[in-house]
């Protein structure tokens, strides 16, 4: 992971997960905020946010639609500890 940092804010820049497949982009974005939030939410590290948000975005591109690709985050978290490859 790398770091921006200016005078006033840092900034996180996470690569993203290489997906098994790209099929489609339908609902990269908005599942990638929502896994997001939803790490937030439920009290993850600022780490694993964005941990989580990138590899729910690359699960997302694996299908056609938007949510037949996606993973739980147990899933993600079990893919990542085992090597999931960065671009």
């Amino acid at each position: 992971m790398q770091t921006m940092r200016s005078n006033v804010q840092m900034m996180r820049i996470e690569k993203s997960y290489k997906p098994e497949r790209v099929l489609s982009g339908t609902g990269a974005g908005d599942t990638s905020i929502a896994a997001f939030l939803q790490a937030i939410v439920t009290g993850h590290s600022s780490s694993e946010c964005l941990q989580l948000a990138t590899a729910t975005g690359a699960s997302c591109v694996a299908a056609y639609d938007a949510l037949s690709g996606l993973k739980s985050f147990d899933e993600l978290k079990e893919k990542i500890q085992n090597g999931w490859e960065k671009n």
